[in-house]
């Protein structure tokens, strides 16, 4: 059987493979059967999911958002704590003020104590604190729902460059053609201002959070539903102001973009690009050329047959470096392996018992290797899938004197580079393909802080002024 590369994204796919109950082997992926998991109760339906590891124990825990009967507009957090071999039962709380609209899910530290908290988006924006011991606080509202159209979406970032993570997130539409994006500053305890940023577009289907150009500030990627555009806002606050975004030209609006944008820097160049599925069947992919533009439109074929593709998630799944790439279909999952400077293979498409919902990444069984999770529209719709691929021993041009201790690490994070020109810089990318922290460092045996980082595991990128480059991965505690 023959499953080709092709250059740029652009050539047709020769050949994809259909594989039955969940497994996956082929392109050098390798992932066990399924394994499936109950949401905890009847009647409802399931709408995002996310895999971190919460209580520092090495294995990803999940959580995942359902709008629950008689009333979808019931909505619940669900917590799966993983454990030896599995996961233990379910526990669920309400997620209040919920529309039923959305139940976007982030993991990250917002009350400043280093252990990450959950914030729920769909109505309100909702905080559940991270008590400790795998416990959560009941629901906390830290937004007003106000209309349906509030929360739909939801990311996070230190737009202030204050040390504390912000929260983004979509506010209500407005006639005429205007929409405003709701900003929520944190004091460092969970406690938030909101400033709306009043932006060009009408309804905001989801909001990224990445490094469009060469500082060290989270930038906004905003698309909009209708008209399938996507607008870039470069972050130009410094430390101690708030909501100075710059708005420079986006993604032209002629059908290059779908509903769903996407930041992950999936060709190397230290800075993230634009993904996004369409209704079209084909994924598009935007390189990021700098101070926050993208280049034309390239297309990642997606096979017939599977409906058009709706999320996606990066991660690398074999550890050479480059993050590949997971699409879902209606009731299937594509895999493309990254060959390197966003070159794809042909994707493995692996048959779902139902229709894909959402996707997800973690070390669930805490081997090093990056799992999958899939969240389906069914009875028992959490779908594991192991990553039994042989990791890459070959890595980027290697600084061959490299160490990274103590890893894992929990405040700093030493590291020596004998042989390296310096200055070099050291970018920090989570599982998402999220660049979290970018640190230059000017001479050997230096020291950079992890200590506003959440727990999870992380990839170090370190590249010197001669563009000698390796990764390594790096667990923060």
């Amino acid at each position: 059987m023959l499953i080709a590369s092709y250059p740029n994204l652009r050539a047709v796919i020769l050949c994809s493979l259909l594989l039955s109950s969940g497994t996956a082997y082929s392109q050098g992926f390798n992932f066990s059967p399924a394994t499936y998991y109950s949401r905890g109760f009847s009647g409802s339906a399931p709408r995002r999911i996310v895999a971190k590891d919460i209580n520092a124990d090495g294995r990803a825990d999940i959580f995942l958002s359902v709008a629950a009967a008689p009333r979808l507009s019931n909505q619940y957090l669900t917590f799966l704590q993983s454990v030896n071999g599995g996961f233990a039962a379910p526990v669920s709380w309400p997620i209040p003020g919920s529309s039923g609209n959305a139940g976007h899910i982030e993991i990250v530290d917002v009350t400043g104590d280093s252990k990450p908290d959950v914030v729920v988006g769909g109505g309100a924006v909702t905080l559940y604190t991270n008590l400790g011991n795998s416990n959560f606080s009941t629901g906390t509202s830290i937004t007003t729902s106000g209309t349906s159209e509030l929360s739909r979406t939801l990311a996070v970032g230190d737009f202030n460059g204050d040390g504390h993570t912000d929260l983004a997130t979509n506010g209500v539409s407005t006639p005429g053609g205007s929409t405003t994006m709701k900003l929520l500053y944190n004091n460092g305890s969970g406690q938030f201002t909101t400033q709306p940023l009043t932006l060009s577009g009408y309804y905001i289907e989801s909001i990224a959070v990445g490094r469009l150009n060469t500082d060290s500030r989270p930038d906004l990627s905003v698309v909009g539903l209708y008209g399938g555009n996507c607008s870039t806002y470069l972050n130009t606050n410094t430390t101690g102001t708030s909501n100075n975004f710059a708005a420079v030209p986006g993604i032209n609006p002629s059908g290059a973009v779908g509903s769903n944008g996407y930041l992950a820097d999936v060709d190397g160049d230290q800075l993230d690009d634009f993904l996004s599925p369409h209704g079209s069947n084909v994924i598009f992919l935007h390189r990021s050329i700098g101070n926050g533009q993208f280049g034309g439109v390239e297309q990642l074929p997606y096979p017939d047959g599977l409906n058009s593709p709706r999320r996606l998630t990066t991660a690398d799944f074999d550890n050479d470096g480059n993050l590949d790439l997971v699409a879902s279909g209606n009731s299937a999952v594509l895999l493309y392996r990254n060959l390197g400077n966003a070159n794809f293979a042909a994707p493995v498409s692996i048959a779902m018992p139902a229709a894909v919902i959402d996707l997800a990444s973690g070390d669930v069984d805490g081997n090093g290797k990056l799992d999958l999770v899939v969240l389906l529209n069914s009875a028992n719709p959490i779908a594991v899938l192991l990553n039994q691929t042989a990791l890459s021993t070959q890595k980027p041009t290697l600084l061959s004197s490299l160490a990274l201790y103590p890893n894992p690490a929990s405040e700093k994070v030493n590291i020596e580079l004998s042989d390296a020109v310096f200055p070099v810089q050291v970018k920090l990318v989570n599982m998402l393909g999220q660049t979290v922290a970018t640190h230059t460092i000017q001479s050997n045996n230096q020291r950079f802080p992890v200590e506003k980082l959440s727990s999870g595991a992380y990839r170090a990128v370190i590249t010197d002024a001669k563009n000698h480059q390796t990764v390594r991965p790096l667990q923060i505690r």
